[in-house]
């Protein structure tokens, strides 16, 4: 630095200012300091006719030249920002180092600020001094970094049938941050990703992903996905149907279905009667046999039919042949299958026997013969008719 010297005498001469020692240089009345130290200075006035000469000797002492530093603005910060350069600069022209504490939410690299977390931070500015200036440090605390926003993609979920498997849901935060889902309304419900299907009904649901946010994030805008849930469709199985004759037992009637719901059976017409799963064949005619299954809260309606003829019932007229096996009599019939015939007998002197008998409508043998108790009497005639 340098400083003008304002040296005068009483008597108004002009004064010679040298430098006797130290690190200073003078031209003129102008005195620049060289370097930090003490610094001689010699006044002297060598007099006239009128005035005797004068001299004067001073010291003074160059110290170290303070420094300032200039800071550029700030930017106001969020997490989440890019990096950004900040110039510091010392009045010196020296370098000036940033620094910043572990604990802040803003880390240094050379004159590069990195925002590290949402929250406070610190910075300082530092320069070191030289041998000609002293050091200076400054502080830019607190700092403060807000929250960074976030957003949610949420994937379309398709509309559907009612079914027993899960739905993925897909969804990311671009924070990053685990994102959340529940069902805001309809028949569904969810458990982590996976969304289910309710078996109460079908219709609209909407579900809502959320992120809730962290000590960086402010919570993300809720993002909505509905879709719609139909009715599941059903198969129903129904097997051809045996023949049947009128007058025939009871069959039973086997249909499934997919849903594993219950079936109800009906009949186009009067040949055919149904309750439950029992079909019985009580005329001959052809009918329309349905399998139906109507439906749920979940599935749709179902059926499937089969045409059943129900034969005539052709009745056999019984036939009868007498045997004489030593003193006994042996009728062998044949009659309709699964009747009961009315086997009669008269002997000769009036005498009468009868047995009830049930055909296998087989041909006649002695499977199915009846032996006429053993008489002394001669039998005048035998029959045999259908009960």
């Amino acid at each position: 630095e340098s400083a003008l010297l304002n040296v005068t005498a009483s008597s108004g001469l002009k004064v010679v200012v040298k430098v006797s020692s130290g690190p200073a240089t003078l031209s003129g009345s102008t005195l620049t300091a060289t370097w930090v130290g003490d610094v001689m200075l010699s006044a002297t006035q060598s007099g006239s006719s009128e005035f005797q000469p004068a001299d004067a000797i001073t010291t003074l002492t160059v110290k170290k030249a303070a420094q300032k530093l200039t800071w550029a603005n700030v930017p106001v910060l969020t997490f989440g920002d890019a990096p950004f350069l900040l110039k510091v600069t010392a009045s010196s022209g020296l370098p000036v180092t940033l620094s910043a504490p572990v604990t802040s939410a803003l880390s240094v690299s050379g004159n590069t600020i990195t925002v590290v977390s949402a929250g406070t931070g610190k910075l300082t500015a530092t320069q070191a001094g030289t041998l000609l200036y002293d050091p200076v440090t400054e502080t830019r605390d607190p700092i403060l970094v807000a929250k960074g926003a976030q957003t949610i993609s949420f994937a379309a979920i398709a509309d559907t049938a009612w079914k027993t498997t899960g739905i993925a849901l897909t969804a990311t935060a671009s924070s990053k941050l685990p994102v959340s889902f529940s069902v805001a309304s309809g028949p569904a419900q969810v458990a982590g990703a996976t969304l289910s299907l309710q078996n109460s009904g079908v219709g609209a649901v909407i579900v809502n992903a959320t992120q809730a946010g962290d000590s960086n994030f402010l919570p993300a805008t809720t993002v909505s996905r509905s879709f719609t849930v139909s009715k599941a469709a059903q198969t129903v199985t129904f097997g051809a149907l045996p023949s049947v004759t009128e007058g025939d037992p009871a069959i039973k009637l086997a249909a499934s279905t997919t849903s594993g719901l219950p079936i109800v059976y009906t009949s186009s017409g009067p040949a055919a009667t149904i309750a439950g799963d029992q079909l019985t064949p009580v005329a001959a005619g052809s009918v329309v046999i349905t399998a139906r299954q109507a439906g749920s809260a979940i599935f749709q309606a179902a059926q499937a039919t089969q045409t059943l003829t129900v034969r005539t019932k052709v009745s056999v007229p019984p036939t009868a042949v007498l045997q004489l096996t030593g003193s006994d009599f042996k009728i062998l019939f044949r009659g309709e299958k699964g009747r009961a015939h009315a086997i009669e007998a008269v002997s000769a002197l009036g005498a009468t026997w009868q047995e009830i008998l049930t055909s296998n409508g087989g041909g006649m043998d002695t499977d199915v013969a009846v032996t006429v108790p053993a008489s002394s009497e001669r039998i005048r005639f035998f029959r045999v008719r259908a009960k």
